[in-house]
């Protein structure tokens, strides 16, 4: 028997995602197949899994038992229905991020033009909800939300964190990282500002002379920020490398090298890029008005009142750096414990 992993949008840090849900698959006796963007294809150096890129390339006398649809997508639909019709299949939806409001987009820094694109995003997690026969939210708060506003699509809901194969065979050990870094998607609410103006002030006060800034993102800079991102490179102490998907390996190679990782956003239900930096262990900041129950202040990271206060952001990475060999070892057993594929393995089989 098979289980399909459905992802139809690309985004190359996603891949790892998929990967993990394959080897969780396989955990289990069943044969993984990804459904995937055509794009995805690059990201699977080893070609290690079995790819379809339509339903239409899997044969009706397959025996598919279950399908596993990740992140939001119009294709997902007709995809849901083919699967439950022509394979009698059990159809299960990540909700990945479930709408809180979106007020609470326009306050971390979305402007109205980008409502009626959270509208349509929204619409269609709500669909691709009602037509699967189980939700997996992969935090509390993502559960919470759900439960709170939107059981009555579906009520066969639990929570799962996101998983990950452990990619990292050997990390650096902490007084080898030199390295603070921004890693993953450059957006609004990801509060790419605040890392920058961190950025400016320590380039220009000398701050952390023994280490320097890394802006890793398949992401282009944004047109507003291009002078002073190059001003900042320019010094010597910013590290860019962005406008490019960037494979597994690479991107692994750049939250190898740091010991502190940018996760204070403005908004968040969870994040990806905080599991990849545990793997590595990298430390993380975090913002208080969106961390989640992953973040363990003063062992895996620090909690910031505010990810606008330039000090505060300047304390925090010091008594991390200070105390280097404790975080990253506190982020490795986090990442085990909580994020490895394996530990989920009974509750993923209670739910397929």
């Amino acid at each position: 028997m098979k289980v399909v992993v459905v992802s139809f949008r690309f985004n190359p840090g996603h891949f790892s995602f998929l990967a993990a849900n394959c080897r969780l698959v396989e955990s289990l006796g069943l044969r993984a197949v990804m459904l995937v963007n055509e794009r995805f294809r690059e990201m699977d150096v080893q070609d290690a899994f079995e790819k379809k890129y339509s339903v239409r390339e899997i044969p009706r006398s397959e025996h598919i038992s279950a399908a596993v649809f990740w992140f939001p997508s119009v294709k997902n639909i007709s995809a849901i229905l083919t699967t439950r019709w022509r394979f009698k299949a059990r159809t299960i939806y990540v909700y990945h991020e479930p709408l809180e409001s979106v007020s609470a987009y326009l306050r971390s820094g979305f402007g109205m033009l980008n409502v009626p694109k959270i509208v349509f995003v929204h619409a269609v997690n709500l669909v691709s909800s009602a037509l699967c026969d189980h939700i997996i939210l992969p935090s509390r708060k993502a559960y919470d939300i759900y439960q709170r506003k939107y059981r009555w699509v579906n009520s066969k809901y639990s929570q799962i964190p996101l998983l990950f194969e452990d990619e990292a065979l050997q990390i650096r050990p902490s007084e080898q990282k030199k390295w603070v870094g921004y890693i993953g998607t450059i957006a609004v609410d990801h509060a790419f500002d605040r890392f920058l103006n961190f950025v400016e002030a320590a380039i220009e006060g000398n701050w952390l002379s023994n280490y320097s800034f890394v802006i890793a993102s398949a992401s282009k800079i944004p047109e507003e920020y291009d002078q002073r991102v190059f001003a900042l490179a320019k010094t010597g102490r910013l590290h860019v490398v962005c406008g490019r998907p960037l494979g597994t390996a690479e991107i692994n190679s750049y939250y190898d090298g740091c010991m502190v990782v940018w996760n204070a956003y403005n908004r968040s239900t969870q994040s990806g890029v905080m599991p990849k930096a545990y793997m590595f262990g990298s430390a993380v900041l975090s913002a208080k008005s969106s961390a989640t129950e992953f973040v363990d202040d003063l062992a895996t990271g620090r909690i910031l009142s505010s990810n606008q206060d330039i000090l505060e952001i300047k304390s925090a990475i010091e008594e991390i750096l200070n105390r280097g060999s404790e975080y990253s070892k506190a982020c490795r057993e986090k990442f085990l414990e909580v994020f490895f594929y394996k530990n989920s393995i009974e509750r993923f089989r209670a739910i397929l």
